[in-house]
């Protein structure tokens, strides 16, 4: 039978609330429910990376077999940054470079299924050693604390934004990030004493700061489900602008790519796009959605294949390559171009150019 010791109980209670807490937030307004899942999963995601220090080991003792922990710690510091970046833009979406951030906590969850399928069906080897000492905790852990550190750095880049310290959120996160400030540098300080004296720290001393971990999360993810509008932005996230001004920022923004062509950039990024309509990335972001009723790149792609009909009726396909008409018309790879343009105009280029 599984004994819990007081602190093994406090996690178990900890993380069925941060599961209620996951499940509440997809009852909220969508205003405030993207960020709101994102903290739920890294509340859930961080209680379940503490289980695998206490919980684990206990049920370890228990059975015949490899217990697998949680691959859950390197997928942490990009749920904390998802949670920022989408509270600030309204349209954020996983995808283009935030896909990056993905890489390390899928390549934590193959390493463990890996690791265990080796070490279920062998029981010696320097590679089983490795594997299930401490040489391998270390490497984690390491990685772990570097992605941390560059997520963190994204995190406070993101804030010092203007536009980001002019929002009523901005406060809320001077909150959040002094919490996550205190974790990260006791994680380090820990991490390093771990490594140089091995046995130094007193293990009880992790437990009491993994219980503070658990408050203050939790805390903050309460304080966040009873009152969500301590996210609301004054720059255009989640403070939607008058009808008014959505409709003349659309006519300017339609105005603007007709006459300056900035879609045959193929590099045009939203930010870009933003500082020439002279507004906030965030902004642009709620103006696409909530004005146009598209994407950025629904929007740039339209332009584009229109710009690629345009040099086709002209006869230009008949002169040179498809790759190249592409290239003429803003798009980076012919397979991009043809997609979209198939998407548009129900044809391919070289069907469409038959046609003519």
């Amino acid at each position: 039978m599984i004994e819990l010791t007081f602190f093994q109980l406090l996690l178990l209670i900890g993380l069925g609330n941060a599961i209620i807490l996951l499940l509440s937030y997809t009852q909220i307004d969508h205003k405030y429910r993207r960020p709101a899942i994102f903290l739920g999963l890294f509340i859930v995601g961080y209680l379940l990376y503490q289980a695998n220090f206490t919980i684990i080991p206990e049920v370890q003792r228990h059975v015949s077999f490899i217990v697998p922990g949680f691959p859950v710690l390197l997928f942490l510091p990009a749920l904390f940054l998802f949670f920022v970046e989408s509270t600030f833009d309204s349209g954020f979406k996983i995808r283009g470079r935030y896909l990056l951030f993905l890489v390390p906590g899928i390549f934590d969850v193959s390493q463990h299924t890996a690791f265990w399928i080796y070490v279920h069906y062998t029981t010696s080897g320097p590679l089983y050693t490795f594997i299930t000492g401490p040489g391998m905790h270390f490497t984690i852990e390491g990685l772990g604390i570097l992605f941390s550190l560059i997520c963190f750095w994204f995190v406070i880049k993101r804030l010092l934004l203007p536009e980001s310290r002019k929002s009523r959120a901005y406060h809320f996160y001077r909150f959040v990030i002094a919490g996550m400030t205190f974790i990260l540098l006791y994680w380090i300080v820990l991490f390093i004493i771990a490594l140089i004296v091995p046995g130094y720290y007193n293990i009880t001393i992790q437990y009491y700061l993994w219980v503070f971990d658990s408050g203050f999360l939790l805390y903050t993810g309460y304080k966040l489900l009873v009152s969500p509008k301590i996210m609301k932005t004054s720059a255009g996230g989640f403070t939607l602008p008058e009808e008014e001004s959505l409709t003349l920022k659309s006519q300017q923004l339609r105005q603007l790519l007709a006459e300056k062509k900035l879609y045959l950039n193929p590099n045009l990024t939203r930010r870009e796009l933003a500082d020439d309509l002279k507004v906030s990335e965030v902004f642009i972001s709620t103006l696409l959605n909530d004005g146009l009723k598209t994407s950025f790149y629904e929007l740039i792609n339209k332009y584009r294949v229109e710009e690629a009909t345009r040099l086709i009726r002209s006869g230009l396909l008949n002169e040179i390559t498809v790759e190249a008409l592409a290239s003429k018309a803003g798009f980076k790879s012919k397979s991009t171009f043809n997609k979209a343009f198939k998407q548009h105009t129900g044809n391919t280029p070289t069907a469409y150019n038959a046609q003519l």
